[in-house]
């Protein structure tokens, strides 16, 4: 009774998915029977294939965007095809198809793989912007900076002016 339970929630998300990416694809300013056949053959293909689309996507986001030609701000061409890709992989999964755990354990993998670098772009990006107050404290107050390759602080290999018990400080605060 429950696998039925879950093939029939997968089966009604990618009914939803799959028409919300047909109204996304028909409603587009400049080719809409174009981005409708594009949106069936990728979710086709998804759903034959449900490995390919961790390594498709992120390969087809820089040219998959043409808000530029089409004045299209909220929705890119890109969101069609993320939809495609939602509506493949859930219509495969309604159907229980055999082997599918061999197949989404590297899809599995991949996410995690993009989850950690996603993790790592951001723990630079604020180091970079100087939200950690700690890593300030963590230099050396002579003036001296680590390795250029170590510098995620803004001004980092400027003399600092700071007295010996800017941890302390820290830590009082």
């Amino acid at each position: 009774m429950r696998g039925w339970l879950v093939n029939w929630w997968q089966a009604l998300l990618a009914a939803l998915v799959g028409v919300l990416g047909v109204f996304i694809a028909l409603h587009h300013p400049l080719a809409p029977v174009l981005l409708t056949s594009v949106f069936a053959a990728w979710s086709l293909a998804v759903f034959l294939r449900p490995a390919i689309w961790p390594f498709v996507l992120p390969a087809l986001l820089p040219v998959a965007g043409f808000s530029p030609w089409t004045g299209w701000v909220g929705v890119e061409e890109f969101d069609v095809l993320v939809l495609g890709a939602a509506t493949g992989a859930h219509a495969r999964l309604a159907i229980g198809a055999a082997g599918e755990g061999q197949a989404f354990r590297l899809t599995r993998i991949c996410l995690g793989l993009m989850a950690l670098s996603w993790l790592l772009a951001l723990l630079r990006g604020l180091l970079g912007a100087g939200s950690f107050r700690l890593v300030d404290c963590l230099r050396d107050t002579t003036g001296a900076s680590p390795p250029r390759h170590w510098s995620f602080v803004p001004g980092s290999r400027t003399k600092s002016n700071r007295s010996d018990g800017c941890c302390s400080s820290f830590i009082a605060q």
